[in-house]
């Protein structure tokens, strides 16, 4: 069910993407699509902006969420399909140099703990989701100059906007932007529930409209919270166990895989390596 928008945002519902003008920026996560080759192969002459070019990430800039404004007679419109789940729409009448220095100020934010952590604003599941627990104030000040935010979600384009234009932001004043804790929470449920999806396709399991597939759904959050509580914080640790304890139910239950498992004197890797080779050493 699709969240209720507060009364303060100019929120809408589309089946097709508005773009009628030049204001129209499209923001790709690069950890997902392969951004600047993605773009010039559906644009011959695209404006784009890495956002971790010339700041403390740029060391990671294979994998950096990319601004492109296309050109008027653009492809990318076409190939809508292809994007709309890797990335998002920008409406603003500022140019695409200073719309990329404010986006770079909202690559991290402020935890209620004072420490910095990304955000992925750009994946249309979360932008839906952190815009509409703004007040009035906080969502002019991280839009800055964006008139409205557009994201995929739900089979839908949700679109986000406010009456003020906020204050424009440098890439130096990255970390400006403070979570509070209800915010915090509500973006860490749904990186878990996109996790469970993630794995629910993974091991191909009936869609989540079915008893079924919610039953699997709920199995996958069971196993999830026990991985987690024997110490495989990592996603790909994680995923390493779901997929024995998928494989092995009952086997990875016996009393001594559970010793293996939560010796924690052996690295994680180690104990999930173990692990492994005495359940397939069981098949």
């Amino acid at each position: 069910m699709r969240q209720e928008q507060p009364d303060h945002l100019n929120a809408a519902q589309h089946e097709q993407l508005p773009v009628d003008n030049e204001q129209f920026y499209i923001l790709l996560d690069g950890a997902l699509l392969e951004a600047p080759a993605f773009a010039y192969t559906h644009d011959h002459s695209p404006t784009l902006q890495q956002l971790y070019a010339g700041t403390r990430h740029s060391s990671a800039i294979e994998v950096s969420p990319c601004i492109v404004q296309p050109s008027s007679d653009s492809g990318l419109w076409a190939v809508e399909d292809k994007w709309r789940r890797c990335g998002i729409v920008i409406q603003s009448d500022a140019g695409i140099q200073v719309l990329a220095e404010h986006l770079r100020s909202l690559i991290s934010m402020r935890l209620p703990s004072g420490q910095l952590a990304y955000c992925r604003f750009y994946a249309p599941s979360q932008l839906s989701r952190l815009l509409s627990s703004f007040t009035e104030g906080e969502f002019s000040a991280f839009s800055g100059p964006v008139q409205r935010w557009f994201a995929y979600d739900q089979n839908t384009w949700l679109s986000l906007g406010a009456s003020d234009k906020g204050q424009l932001r440098p890439a130096d004043d990255e970390g400006w932007f403070c979570l509070r804790q209800d915010q915090l929470d509500l973006l860490q449920a749904d990186e878990e529930q996109c996790f469970i999806e993630r794995m629910a396709a993974h091991f191909d399991c009936p869609r989540s409209t079915i008893p079924e597939g919610v039953a699997a759904r709920e199995r996958m959050a069971t196993l999830i919270q026990q991985a987690r509580l024997l110490g495989f914080d990592q996603e790909y640790q994680c995923t390493h166990y779901l997929e024995l304890a998928w494989r092995f139910p009952e086997e990875i239950t016996a009393a001594e895989l559970s010793s293996l498992l939560n010796d924690r004197s052996l690295a994680a890797d180690t104990r999930l390596e173990q692990a492994e080779s005495r359940l397939f050493g069981l098949a």
